[in-house]
């Protein structure tokens, strides 16, 4: 029998990292929907390790002051130096509405 493999979640401290020109678009009749931001500038082993994520697609989890948000789906494409634009499913929400 195969042997199931666990998916490492990767978290971003946005917080730390400059998350710009967030947006998102939610799906009708559900807390899903797609989001996106630029983060940077990002160190090489970050660019890398979401590259790896988006491949594999594993799920990205964005650390925000007003709390997480688990993507699935992701995509990353590299826009500039040390800079990425993330684009990703919303799974999971905490963010406090205000």
């Amino acid at each position: 029998m195969a042997e199931e493999q666990k998916q490492r979640i990767l978290e971003l401290d946005c917080a730390a990292i400059p998350a710009v020109r967030q947006t998102y678009s939610p799906t009708l009749g559900s807390e899903r929907g797609l989001f996106s931001c630029y983060l940077g500038p990002l160190p090489d082993e970050t660019i890398v390790a979401l590259d790896q994520c988006a491949r594999a697609r594993a799920p990205v989890r964005l650390l925000f002051d007003q709390g997480p948000l688990l993507l699935s789906l992701v995509k990353a494409e590299l826009t500039d130096t040390q800079r990425v634009r993330i684009v990703g499913i919303v799974v999971q929400t905490s963010l406090a509405t205000t």
